[in-house]
């Protein structure tokens, strides 16, 4: 998976799930607005610590995260 795919996916998640602004995510995960913009953009490589807390603020796993028609099938639900 690229680094735009996962982008895409952390900004699906947090639209869709936490329904949450950049900057009201990356407080809540002790980040910087521009780093989620340019992770979320695909610009930004990532420590699995930093995609870990991310997941974390989303409230999936990072097993889940990487499934993404376990997270498609959870939002028709």
């Amino acid at each position: 998976m690229n680094l735009q795919k996962i982008g895409k996916r952390i900004k699906f998640i947090r639209i869709n799930y936490t329904n949450l602004s950049q900057e009201e995510f990356a407080t809540k995960i002790g980040c910087d607005r521009t780093y989620i913009s340019r992770v979320e953009a695909g610009k930004q490589n990532l420590t699995v610590e930093n995609l870990i807390k991310i997941c974390d603020g989303l409230n999936v796993s990072l097993k889940d995260f990487f499934d993404m028609e376990k997270i498609e099938f959870i939002k028709e639900c």
